[in-house]
């Protein structure tokens, strides 16, 4: 009897615990839930995520850095086309083939992968500025991991929208986005990114 005592005893300590750690990680990730994505109502196509490395594959530059303005917004036409065509989308669509883009400077201070000129960069993301809605957008005095892709000189987009985008909060990684994919990094150590990041690199550039 003292025997069965015993083993139900080491049973509730090993699985106490460990009920509790789900439980919070569980928290972690039901946060996600409640973010708002605003590529989610911005009708355009998405790039489909299946893993961490999509992102990866899509990326030019990786890197951490801090956004240094509240960025600014134009209109750029989004397809070349001739001025029939955009008078036909225009009739289609209500307005000429344009979108409300943001730019937003970012300063690097570590570059991850990739080769870079200058410490400051523009960030474009779609949608106006300080408004979510297109993309939700990176935000003044951020500290962030982006995985960007080159647009023109300076000027990089990321690929996977709001999924591509990292808050670092006291050394800890929240996505802007919900991807599955990212999930694993959701509130956990910036070590943890960092090394998924490194492996991934070290094994498609040998």
């Amino acid at each position: 009897m003292k025997k069965i005592i015993t083993i139900f005893t080491v049973i509730a300590l090993v699985l106490i615990p460990a009920y509790f750690t789900v439980f919070d990680n569980n928290e972690d990730i039901s946060s996600m839930d409640e973010k708002f994505i605003g590529s989610d109502y911005a009708g355009f196509y998405k790039m489909p995520i299946e893993n961490f490395e999509d992102i990866l594959h899509h990326s030019d530059l990786v890197v951490i850095g801090e956004v240094v303005d509240d960025g600014t917004e134009n209109d750029v036409e989004v397809f070349n086309m001739t001025s029939d065509d955009k008078e036909n989308f225009k009739e289609k669509f209500g307005k000429y083939s344009t979108e409300t883009v943001t730019f937003t400077e970012f300063r690097v201070t570590e570059i991850l992968n990739g080769e870079l000129d200058e410490e400051v960069i523009t960030v474009r993301q779609i949608g106006e500025a300080g408004s979510d809605y297109g993309e939700t957008k990176i935000k003044n005095n951020q500290r962030m991991l982006l995985m960007l892709g080159e647009l023109e000189s300076d000027i990089y987009i990321i690929p996977a929208l709001e999924s591509g985008a990292f808050v670092i909060t006291d050394g800890k990684t929240k996505s802007n986005g919900k991807d599955k994919a990212i999930l694993e990094f959701e509130n956990q150590n910036l070590d943890k990114i960092l090394k998924e990041i490194n492996k991934y690199y070290k094994k498609n550039n040998e």
